[in-house]
């Protein structure tokens, strides 16, 4: 009967690696979510620190394409990299005929946008960088190149038809830098992160737990730079029940909404039950006892 111990063990020990491996890379900070479907396939690679070429590839992920705006805040970016990582995120996305505008800002350290094989704008530093490019009705492919050599992990992309004679107002950014996507959270928390506005200023950030009430947040702080807002929101994650749930932000302008960013976390809390430990130490001795008898 012993034979059966390894397949089992084994399976376990299975069980354990898959759901584990969802923590080996960092999650992004969240998805900016739009109104299309498409998505941006994003690589990601090491910076060789002599060339500074992307190098070893590292992973990759799906994010929902659209305007982003994200800031790491001296945080690991992805696969434990804090410094000399980059990505390179592509899409296929559809246009109507007409001029349209790109836009590149608060890049550290560098960022290249690349239409059908073109590269259309690179920008290197803080400031806001634009141009404007005639583009053909139909499908057209898009990259963005981004690299960080060290201290400081930036990135804003924004892009929309230029209409002449009319000031179009650009969607606001919103990004959440902490808690990550994907982390264990328990108690009180602090949920923060930052906002933009390239035509304008950032009025107010509202965050949502799961399908609860919009809340709006605090600290909303002009930076000395690029028109970043920072923002906070004190969490009582114990007023939720354990498991996963969703933490969604959103950033208004004074005339629209920016598009929602949404990262999921898992609420940890331990149970203060009076007698919950005995009854967790009984369930447990009878499923030892249960797998005994299964193995041997």
């Amino acid at each position: 009967m012993k034979k059966t111990t390894l397949p089992i063990v084994s399976f376990i020990f299975i069980l354990v690696s898959i759901f584990s491996m969802d923590n080996f890379h960092a999650h992004p900070l969240c998805n900016q979510y739009t109104s299309t479907a498409e998505y941006w396939d994003v690589e990601w690679y090491s910076i060789n620190r002599t060339t500074l070429q992307f190098e070893e590839f590292l992973g990759s992920e799906k994010w929902i394409a659209g305007n982003l705006s994200y800031d790491w805040n001296h945080q690991v970016v992805y696969g434990g990299r804090k410094d000399y990582v980059g990505f390179i995120a592509t899409t296929t996305m559809y246009f109507d005929e007409g001029e349209y505008i790109f836009e590149l800002y608060n890049v550290s350290d560098t960022a290249s946008i690349i239409l059908d094989g073109e590269e259309i704008l690179y920008r290197r530093g803080l400031d806001r960088d634009a141009v404007k490019i005639n583009i053909s009705k139909g499908n057209h492919t898009l990259t963005l190149k981004w690299k960080e050599f060290c201290c400081g992990a930036s990135i804003g992309f924004s892009m929309g038809k230029y209409v002449k004679g009319h000031t179009q107002n650009h969607l606001p950014t919103v990004t959440i830098t902490s808690p990550r996507s994907g982390e264990t959270v328990s108690g009180i928390i602090m949920i923060s992160g930052s906002a933009d506005d390239i035509d304008g200023t950032v009025k107010k950030v509202q965050i949502r737990i799961d399908d609860g009430p919009w809340l709006t947040t605090t600290g909303i702080i002009p930076s000395n730079y690029s028109g970043i807002n920072f923002w906070k929101y004190l969490w009582n994650s114990m007023e939720v029940e354990n498991g996963q749930h969703t933490i969604v932000a959103r950033a208004y302008d004074g005339i629209e909404y920016s598009n929602i960013c949404m990262i999921i976390v898992n609420v940890d809390n331990k149970k203060d039950t009076p007698g919950f430990e005995i009854f967790s130490f009984i369930g447990g001795l009878l499923l030892v006892l249960i797998l005994k008898k299964l193995i041997f």
